[in-house]
């Protein structure tokens, strides 16, 4: 067969008092994966993630984005990846604080390269390189060259649980003049726990630094299922 495996990846992340404001988040995404053969695989991903603001009394009741993306994955060795994602679309939602009513949205199409190492050190211990560029182009306003570093440690206490630490930084490389360079900086820290051969939950936490909201305090529980 020309594919000869499908999988079915599915997380939901919700956030909690996003820059300080009772602003909640319901991050969800579906991943279908298709492998062509060891090497090759092609992917579908799909997100919606909805918000809630203080005053209200719906929980995650307004939009916040929804995107498609698709995404070509080689399996270069055993201990490095790269992924081209030729074409996304996001629609994206403002982030509202205060009036829930306001339903300004961004159109945004983008292409992404990522290269992925997974380096063993000793019996339990493994560094995680992550390196991407990608292309953010918008309908409104000027469009954004992005790099996206992320370098991170996991540690396996056993066969089911693991511990990970990262820090991810984004920088805007066509912005370079403006104060507006940084974008993002991400630090986590996570455990991930093995439920079954198909599933595995991951707990944590992080501090998202972004432009335009300081010292984001976020706390996740990512829940992931792979059917295949």
């Amino acid at each position: 067969m020309f594919m000869d495996k499908y999988y079915l990846l599915f997380f939901i992340l919700i956030y909690f008092n996003v820059s300080g404001q009772n602003n909640e988040q319901l991050w969800t995404r579906l991943n279908i994966i298709s492998n062509i053969n060891k090497n090759w695989s092609f992917s579908n991903e799909f997100n919606i993630r909805m918000q809630s603001q203080n005053k209200t009394n719906l929980f995650f009741d307004k939009p916040l984005v929804n995107a498609y993306r698709i995404w070509i994955n080689y399996k270069i060795n055993n201990n490095n990846f790269l992924h081209v994602s030729p074409f996304a679309f996001f629609k994206n939602y403002k982030l509202n604080h205060t009036d829930p009513s306001q339903t300004h949205v961004v159109n945004e199409y983008r292409w992404q390269l990522q290269w992925e190492n997974h380096s063993k050190t000793n019996k339990n211990v493994y560094l995680n390189s992550r390196f991407g560029l990608e292309h953010r182009i918008f309908e409104e306003k000027e469009n954004l060259i992005r790099l996206r570093v992320r370098e991170g440690i996991l540690i396996d206490l056993n066969q089911a649980i693991s511990f990970f630490i990262h820090d991810e930084f984004m920088i805007n490389l066509n912005k370079i003049n403006t104060e507006n360079v940084w974008d993002q900086n991400r630090i986590t820290f996570q455990t991930n726990i093995k439920t079954s051969k198909l599933s595995r939950l991951e707990i944590g936490t992080f501090v998202n630094t972004t432009y335009e909201l300081s010292n984001n305090k976020v706390f996740f529980v990512n829940l992931h299922l792979m059917i295949n």
